[in-house]
């Protein structure tokens, strides 16, 4: 018995090495009937009548021998009760064909063993007639953890297989021997200036079957894997980068392991599916993931996916430049004024060039320049670096957490005294870019993206929400609201509010709060409102109130009277 679990190329092995190997070497014949969906041993039978008789595998040319040769009774038995089956001949036809039928020198292959509707007890009683009584080479090629039921019944199994099966091999992929032979079946195909140029394809396949998340070794879902790229690979309108091509065909591979293994592989944002879906390494882009759930091509998601790949790509080339420079400022005490000095200039250049720097690293930089500047070297260069790190930071739609522990302890008074001025300015600079009313427009349509942007951006990292919020044109925004519109605001003020400790967040907000309570309730006495537009409003009201209650304002107190 030759044992492994499905997909992992068990058949494709025995019909490209085995065989070969066997009539090679050995000089017999071989032979392979899969068992799926047998019922009966009739049916094994009647496969192998018609494998012979009809000559369906190329490759075999049973010989036939007069009578008085050895003789396959247990095959002759098997058809003889089999019923309603017409060969077009006759009781004595059937004897003469099988009397005459030599398998002596025959290797029988039974294949997909697990999937058979035979108990196993009459499956392996019906091979050990043919060993014993016939004479006949049999290989059984199963995922035998299926055949025992999982492993629940393991008794009664292996008694049974202790009297019939001589020996029983695992097979199993240890290197990307198999792989490989079947990447060469697409040498010919539009993917093989793919396999010509990555001679290590199959091992980095391997790698992505390691996976402790995918932790698969599936053939089967490696071929659909070729075929989906190859159908893909086709459609592309103009030429890709090789290395594209390289990734994007791996993150194919990843996301059949994966979705063979698991049908819930849906995907679920642009942020994290990519990764999810195929790998670290190799994220799936979506108009992949699209073609093989839907078989919908989008050519523009493609090309739009390549271009982002080359920018990408060419940045981590610059990447590798500029770290090589910060790594010697960030080590400024330990590197010659020479060296120190064109590191600063081609930070410079670069900041000046690219807006490709983080924003998490713009704080740190600084800190490090500003140590440096205070030894006296390059003063105006470094002003000029501080310049561009406040204008990128200013430029950021989205700011969670720009500071970073610097790493740089500065004792110099003057060096601290701009350092503190140099954060103190960022933070500002922050502060106003994550507050969601300085890009409001104060229109009933812009009230959905006054959600998205706190929902993106929880205000509490700014301390601040209404702060900048201009309440005249927010109260004549509430003139035109719905109900259903009031709500969506109040439910706004609710998400941002919610927490327990908000005075240690929001309390600049106060003088904004105050104002707004005051003109509500004006705005609730407005004749323009019907009742329970102004059942919103007192609600508003109520919830302002208790905002302010939190923040340490008497709820009684109002705007005027804390003036």
């Amino acid at each position: 018995m030759i044992t492994a679990p499905w997909g992992t190329g068990k058949s494709y092995y025995i019909q490209n090495k085995l065989i070969p190997f066997l009539e090679g070497e050995t000089n017999k014949k071989c032979i392979v009937i899969s068992l799926y969906p047998i019922k009966e041993i009739s049916e094994i039978c009647k496969s192998l009548l018609i494998e012979i008789k009809f000559n369906k595998l190329k490759k075999i040319k049973p010989r036939w021998f007069p009578t008085g040769q050895l003789i396959a009774k247990s095959l002759f038995h098997g058809v003889s009760t089999y019923h309603g089956i017409d060969f077009g001949l006759s009781e004595k036809d059937y004897a003469n064909l099988f009397n005459s039928l030599d398998l002596s020198n025959t290797i029988l292959f039974f294949e997909d063993v697990e999937r058979s509707k035979l108990p196993p007890s009459e499956l392996l009683g019906f091979v050990n007639n043919l060993t014993e009584l016939d004479g006949v080479k049999v290989i059984l090629v199963a995922n035998e953890y299926e055949i025992n039921n999982g492993g629940t019944d393991d008794e009664n199994y292996a008694r049974i297989k202790e009297k019939t099966i001589y020996d029983t091999l695992s097979f199993d992929i240890t290197n990307a021997e198999v792989i490989g032979s079947i990447l060469k079946t697409y040498s010919s195909s539009c993917l093989a200036p793919l396999l010509e140029s990555n001679p290590g394809l199959g091992r980095d396949i391997l790698a992505i079957m390691n996976e402790p998340t995918i932790h698969s070794y599936n053939l089967r879902s490696l071929r659909y894997a070729l075929q989906k790229s190859e159908e893909l690979f086709k459609k592309f309108n103009e030429p890709m980068d090789s290395e594209y091509l390289k990734c994007t065909f791996l993150s194919i591979v990843a996301f059949v392991l994966r979705k063979k293994a698991d049908d819930n592989t849906h995907w679920l944002t642009d942020s994290k599916s990519p990764a999810d879906l195929g790998t670290a390494m190799y994220p799936l882009p979506r108009y992949c993931y699209d073609y093989i759930v839907y078989s919908d091509y989008n050519s523009e998601s493609a090309l739009a996916s390549h271009a982002a790949y080359l920018q990408q790509r060419d940045y981590e080339q610059t990447v590798s430049e500029v770290n090589t420079h910060l790594k010697t400022i960030y080590n400024y005490w330990i590197v010659s004024e020479k060296t120190l000095v064109e590191s600063i200039i081609y930070m410079l250049d670069f900041l000046k060039s690219s807006e490709e720097f983080p924003h998490s690293e713009c704080l740190r930089l600084a800190n490090y320049l500003i140590g440096i500047k205070h030894c006296g070297i390059c003063s105006k260069e470094i002003d000029l670096c501080k310049a561009e790190l406040t204008r990128r930071l200013k430029c950021f739609e989205q700011i969670s957490q720009p500071y970073c522990y610097s790493g740089l302890e500065l004792s110099d008074p003057g060096a601290l005294e701009e350092w503190r001025s140099f954060n103190k300015s960022l933070k500002e600079a922050t502060a106003t870019i994550n507050d969601p009313f300085n890009v409001f427009d104060y229109t009933v349509r812009g009230i959905r993206l006054l959600r998205h942007n706190v929902e993106e951006q929880h205000p509490m990292n700014s301390h601040r929400f209404v702060r900048s919020m201009d309440v005249r044109r927010f109260v004549e925004l509430l003139k035109i609201c719905s109900s259903k519109d009031i709500e969506e605001l109040r439910d706004i003020f609710i998400h941002v509010y919610s927490a327990g400790n908000i005075m240690s967040y929001f309390i600049e907000d106060q003088e904004n709060l105050q104002a707004l309570r005051e003109e509500l309730e004006k705005l609730q006495k407005w004749d323009g409102f019907d009742k329970i537009q102004k059942l919103q409003i007192s609600f508003f009201i109520q919830n302002i109130s208790e905002y302010l209650e939190s923040l340490g304002c008497n709820s009684e107190t109002s705007y005027s009277d804390s003036n």
